[in-house]
């Protein structure tokens, strides 16, 4: 069976630090999947050899507060809600109220990351060339 994607906006893999708190928790995190609508927050953190700490249940519409790391000198602040839980690995987080400037960013954030991974492919992706 093919699910279809309903993600509307371009996502990127990553490995992005995070600040992020309800009305009740606050941890860092990682992200590790980004886009302008919204990023999934791995909660789990590594132990020893193939083991998982617990992770923080964060209700499903609890409203959340994210502050990512985009680099050394630049933090972006945004709301979201939660979406959906993975059990003992982390949430999925839809931003809510994103500002345009704050959109801005983020998207030219997440463009320089995807051409960095294009750039890295072994072979070169050919564009506009159906198969």
């Amino acid at each position: 069976m093919i699910r279809k994607e309903r993600r509307q906006a371009k996502r990127i893999s990553t490995n992005l630090t995070v600040r992020w708190n309800t009305s009740d928790f606050s941890q860092d995190s990682k992200i590790t999947d980004l886009s302008t609508e919204g990023c999934f927050i791995l909660t789990a953190n590594r132990m020893s050899v193939n083991k998982l700490s617990r992770v923080t249940a964060v209700p499903k519409k609890d409203a959340i507060h994210v502050e990512l790391h985009l680099s050394h000198d630049q933090t972006l602040k945004l709301n979201g809600e939660v979406v959906y839980e993975v059990e003992r690995l982390g949430f999925g987080v839809r931003f809510i109220n994103i500002t345009p400037p704050d959109e801005h960013l983020l998207r030219a954030f997440i463009d320089k990351q995807d051409v960095r991974m294009e750039e890295s492919l072994p072979f070169p992706r050919v564009r506009g060339h159906k198969h």
